[in-house]
């Protein structure tokens, strides 16, 4: 609970010191909404928020990525506290055909702590699968 989006957005800075103060309120304001007594709280489900709830250790879902046929970009920051290198690479090996690439300057939320290296990853991978695809098929 926040009194406010700039608290959200001071909070939020603390957590991911590469994190600008204007990209960081443009996502403050985005995820909270205010509740009936003025103060605020994460649009999100609370459960996501609890490791227990993540899927990580259940085999199942592990397995479960090796049905998946189309191409896969799996962006890992250099700095992520949550995806390991090691369950990342393992990560990625389970799907069938998976980019895998960690970027730079940047922890678990690397659209907000290095959007520039993010955007160009996406782009190459779209520009890669998607004109990949057309030049086989058309």
């Amino acid at each position: 609970i926040y009194s406010s989006p700039e608290e959200y957005s001071d909070y939020l800075r603390i957590k991911r010191p590469l994190l600008d103060k204007n990209t960081s309120m443009k996502f403050a304001r985005g995820a909270l909404r205010e509740m009936d007594d003025g103060l605020y709280c994460l649009k999100r489900d609370q459960a996501l928020g609890q490791p227990a709830n993540w899927g990580i250790h259940n085999p199942e879902i592990w397995e479960n990525l090796k049905t998946i046929t189309c191409p896969v970009l799996l962006l890992r920051g250099s700095a992520s506290a949550i995806l390991q290198p090691g369950t990342g690479q393992n990560l990625a090996g389970q799907f069938i055909n998976c980019t895998y690439k960690t970027i730079a300057m940047a922890g678990h939320s690397i659209m907000l702590d290095n959007p520039k290296d993010f955007n160009v990853e996406v782009d190459l991978f779209l520009r890669h699968t998607v004109l990949g695809h057309f030049a086989k098929n058309y």
